[in-house]
């Protein structure tokens, strides 16, 4: 589980899984296999590592820059294996330290954007959920 990557007013999760790259994985073995045949395969050697997955994870900055689209781009969260950070927020705080704005102060500062963030949508869902039985009344009768 990945923890929380904290927006400007909201901290949102990314859930990844690995992949593999099979193309890669198979121009290794192709290589590997040239190279045993300019060697000769009848002195017996044998190459290291040609059992590579080429797996990598979803949030891997590298896989990130192949995306088609330049999508990698508009990527919102700069990530790591452990956390990660909006790129706002990333952009935003050596702006703000060169201004003499200290970490502490930044860290309240998003806290309290993150509070209201979550007053406005948990008083959204109550409505919603005191609205369900009108509305459903009403598409009844």
């Amino acid at each position: 589980s990945h923890a929380p990557a904290p927006g400007a007013d909201t901290s949102y999760f990314v859930v990844s899984r690995r992949y593999i790259c099979h193309a890669c994985s198979s121009a290794k073995k192709e290589a590997a296999e040239r190279v045993l045949e300019a060697v000769g395969a009848a002195s017996g050697a044998v190459l290291k590592g040609t059992e590579d997955n080429y797996t990598f994870m979803g949030y891997d900055s590298t896989s990130l820059t192949l995306l088609p689209h330049s999508l990698g781009e508009v990527f919102p969260a700069h990530l790591t294996h452990r956390a990660g950070i909006s790129k706002t927020l990333l952009r935003l705080m050596p702006l703000l330290f060169n201004r003499s704005v200290r970490p502490h102060a930044l860290s309240n500062v998003i806290l309290a954007m993150h509070t209201e963030q979550h007053s406005r949508d948990y008083i959204r869902r109550e409505r919603d959920i005191q609205m369900k039985p009108i509305l459903n009344a009403k598409l009844k009768g």
